[in-house]
């Protein structure tokens, strides 16, 4: 039989939280309090804020390449992705392009959302959770319309 160590307490670690609302509550501005935060500002919403940022990613593969760079330069303790509205698009924008595809509508009744679903989880939740592996807090900014 395997031996396994007991252990108590709580574990200190990173968290991934989703901050919600409808627009123009402040969502962003509350981020900006956050210490050491970076954002990937998906809809250049910061502009006008004194923050950390990288430059908008304009395709899923730059969204991509600024996750990897966080992965490995650990430049920040908190990743601010403001909007996921905006990297949902990014996805859906590349799934149609891969597969010449003139709408999510195209691979017939729902079959466009799996797609969908499954490279959001494999492709941005598990990376997000390589962030977190990192010791780096991960903020998702999203609207609520």
């Amino acid at each position: 039989m395997k031996e396994f160590t007991i252990t108590r307490g709580k574990v200190k670690r990173a968290v991934r939280c989703v901050l919600y609302g409808v627009a123009g509550v402040g969502k962003s501005t509350w981020c900006t309090h956050i210490p050491d935060a970076l954002f990937i500002d998906t809809e250049t919403g910061t502009s006008e804020m004194d923050v950390g940022r990288l430059p908008c990613p304009e395709s899923w593969e730059d969204l991509q390449d600024e996750l990897d760079f966080i992965i490995y330069k650990q430049p920040c303790s908190t990743l601010v992705i403001d909007t996921i509205d905006r990297v949902e698009t990014l996805l859906i924008q590349n799934i149609l392009e891969k597969d010449g595809k003139g709408s999510i509508e195209d691979y017939g009744y729902g079959k466009g959302y799996v797609v969908v679903q499954e490279r959001w989880q494999k492709e941005f939740l598990f990376k997000l959770d390589k962030v977190i592996a990192k010791g780096i807090n991960v903020v998702l900014v999203c609207h609520s319309i």
